[in-house]
């Protein structure tokens, strides 16, 4: 799984801090992690870890007025991020289908087929069935 790691650094966020908060993402997630522009990582991590984990791993690198989120990534688009990003977020989200994507994210949803879903079939698969008049 891959989840994006953003953090703003509020109060006086010297160079130490930015720096210890980049250590703990890469001591959490080893080789499998690129800094993006900004304060923003993508990490891959195994499919058992849990969003809510993550966020307490690196709570000790964050103040009371710092903000931070963990988000699972399924798919991205980007413009104007160094390459080496480019590649390892290639190398580590492959091309997504909208059904993959709500798969995964809803796997008790039957009747949802894992082919390419247009807009309009997915509505009318979520759609509730109308009773008999």
């Amino acid at each position: 799984m891959v989840v994006q790691v953003s953090y703003e650094l509020r109060c006086f966020a010297g160079v130490e801090r930015y720096r210890r908060i980049a250590d703990a993402i890469r001591a959490m997630c080893g080789s499998e992690c690129v800094h993006v522009p900004e304060s923003t990582w993508y990490c891959s991590v195994p499919d058992s870890w849990v969003i809510g984990q993550i966020e307490a791993s690196l709570s000790d690198y964050i103040s009371v007025s710092d903000r931070l989120t963990v988000l699972p990534v399924f798919g991205i688009a980007w413009r104007g991020l160094p390459q080496e990003a480019v590649t390892w977020l290639r190398s580590h989200l492959p091309p997504a289908s909208l059904a993959d994507i709500l798969a995964t994210m809803m796997p008790a949803i039957p009747q949802i087929p894992r082919p390419q879903l247009s807009i309009a079939e997915l509505l009318a698969a979520l759609a509730p069935t109308k009773a008999g008049p």
